[in-house]
């Protein structure tokens, strides 16, 4: 393959890479959103931010648990993902507020 196609191959897969990731970001941001702070304010979820993914599976999975919640275990994945990479005070976090549901 010559070296020039093989170069729009590659920036084609990092534009398609990069998109999802966005798109699934957005979507992380909606779910937690919509199931955490139905309960909690963010500020009380922002006070936590920089503990591992660990941390955030146990407390997202008892949390959904306590409250009764049935979601995949992608979901969960998408939440405990989103809250494990986001850095303290980050803003997508502790500056949302809660559901429309």
């Amino acid at each position: 393959m010559p070296r020039a196609m093989l170069s729009l191959l590659l920036l084609f897969l990092c534009f398609v890479f990069l998109s999802c990731t966005g798109k699934q970001a957005g979507r992380a941001e909606e779910l937690y959103t919509k199931k955490c702070l139905n309960c909690h304010s963010s500020s009380i979820i922002c006070l936590h931010l920089g503990k591992d993914k660990e941390y955030w599976d146990e407390t997202v999975s008892r949390m959904l648990h306590k409250n009764n919640q049935q979601v995949s275990s992608e979901v969960v994945a998408m939440i405990v993902d989103f809250l494990s990479q986001s850095q303290p005070g980050a803003e997508q976090v502790c500056q949302r507020t809660g559901s429309q549901s």
